[in-house]
This record gives C-alpha cells, structure tokens and sequence, in this order.
C-alpha cells in the first residue's frame, strides 16, 4: 500500500471541481473541517497501484540480421489498468536468456523496455524474465511484478545461386 497524505481545506470541499465531501477516510469518517481553522484538514487514504505486466512473444528474428528493437516489453503492461510509464515504474531484469553454445542472446534494456537481438545470435527459443516495480513502492518485493518474454531467433535460408562457367570445353590441359 501507499500512504498519501492530504491538506484539504474548507474551500476545497465546497468546491466544483475539488469536492471531497463524500470520500471516506480509512476509518469511513467524511473529513470534517473547522471552518475557522487557517490549517484545513486532513485526510489519509491508503492508496494501492496495481502493476500488471503481460508476458511477450516478439515473434522469429533471423539470425543473420538481428534487431535493434523487435518490441518493447512494457507497451502492454499496465498500472492500474493503465499503460505503464516509464516515469512511473522502474525495470530489471530478473533472467536474462541463455546463450546457445556460448553465443550472443536476445537482451533488455530495463530503462526503456526495448528487446534487442545481435546479428548472428544462434538459433533457438530465448526467454528473459524482467520485473517492473511502482517506483512509490521502495520494497520490489510489494511492488514489483515479472513477466517474460520469448524471442525466437532463426537461420537465414541459405540462398543458393547457380554458378556460370565461360570457357570452351577440351581446352584443358593434361599434367
């Protein structure tokens, strides 16, 4: 949970656009405010933003061209039902894939959320599990969810060409 804290004043809960007379506090008091009181009052809700990461799959990225972005891991999770923003959460990778007899592997970068693959990565299946936090929430362990994502990397077909020869047959010559 998040604590927030809030000065709200008598004219804040006459107002329009700031009417605050019906929120409960935790207790499920309404505020109450001394009119002649130059401090307002107080009201304290807990408050919880629910972080909802999705696994991805980004699809086949061939081997032999990579990929300076296949997706964005954060573009469909979400705070509070929300798009996440990057202003709003942090990330971290928790596994990064396993390379392939030693190879290059799919890689994230946590601060934008964007997946890269380096030409020549080995065929496979690659899987990275990340974790996106609430950055209100110091604890990961409270506010940080994972989720993963899988890129498949695939061979480039080989592109067979037929050869030409010029010369005239016989001509060769014999040791």
């Amino acid at each position: 949970f998040i604590k927030y804290s809030a000065l709200v004043t008598e004219s804040a809960l006459s107002s329009v656009n700031n009417k605050v007379e019906g929120l409960p506090t935790p207790d499920g008091m309404l505020p109450k405010c001394d009119a002649s009181s130059t401090n307002g009052c107080s009201v304290k809700t807990e408050v919880l933003r629910t972080i909802q990461p999705e696994n991805d799959d980004f699809g086949s990225i061939k081997s032999s061209t990579g990929s300076s972005n296949v997706g964005n891991a954060y573009e469909n999770d979400k705070i509070n039902g929300n798009p996440v923003t990057l202003d709003k959460i942090t990330g971290k990778v928790i596994a990064p894939a396993t390379p392939v007899n030693g190879g290059t592997v799919p890689v994230l970068d946590p601060n934008t959320g964007i997946v890269s693959v380096p030409p020549g990565t080995l065929s496979g299946s690659y899987q990275i599990v990340y974790q996106i936090c609430d950055k209100l929430v110091a604890d990961p362990a409270v506010g940080g969810k994972t989720a993963a994502i899988t890129v498949k990397v695939t061979n480039s077909p080989i592109d067979a060409k037929d050869d030409s020869y010029t010369g005239k047959r016989g001509e060769g010559r014999d040791p």
